[in-house]
């Protein structure tokens, strides 16, 4: 777990470091965040324009790291990309996970089910993004998760999605 750590915070450095990006616009942004059910998720985002783009990261589980965890949205940017504020809008598969290694790693019955969720919903992003392109956000929101599970398709459920965003977007 200390070396995923250590992994990802040289991550962070390596794609905040602006040379990666220099020069004309890039319509490619870096993304990462921690959810409620603590994925820890890192992706990218392509905007087709100041307004939309799309996202999709993947990562693992902290607490349970066979579980592999994953969102892919459309996001509509609701404030100019020079303003420091940021507020967006994020539709589509806002959480997802599914397990299919937990029955080769543990010996305990109920932690070897082969199971999926999915929840499609709508999210509100608030943040901050400093001059050089690093960006902070919450985002909150919900959907209707469903999935499969202990043997059977579970129905529609409400769900809630709540994350903490970072991005790098350089110029």
């Amino acid at each position: 777990m200390k070396k995923l750590l250590i992994v990802w915070v040289l991550l962070f450095a390596l794609l905040g470091s602006g040379p990666l990006f220099a020069g004309s616009w890039n319509p490619w942004s870096f993304q990462s965040e921690l959810d409620l059910y603590l994925g820890l998720k890192a992706g990218a985002e392509y905007q087709f324009s100041d307004l939309l783009g799309v996202r999709g990261t993947a990562g693992i589980c902290l607490i349970s790291p066979t579980q592999i965890s994953y969102t892919l949205v459309g996001v509509a940017h609701l404030l100019a990309p020079e303003s420091q504020f940021q507020c967006e809008i994020q539709f589509g598969l806002v959480q997802c996970i599914f397990d299919v290694l937990g029955q080769y790693v543990y010996s305990i019955p109920s932690l070897q089910d082969v199971y999926t969720y999915w929840m499609p919903g709508v999210c509100v992003g608030l943040g901050y993004r400093s001059p050089s392109g690093h960006g902070i956000a919450i985002r909150i929101g919900g959907g209707a998760r469903f999935g499969y599970d202990l043997g059977a398709w579970q129905g529609p459920q409400l769900g809630l999605d709540l994350a903490v965003e970072y991005s790098f977007h350089g110029k």
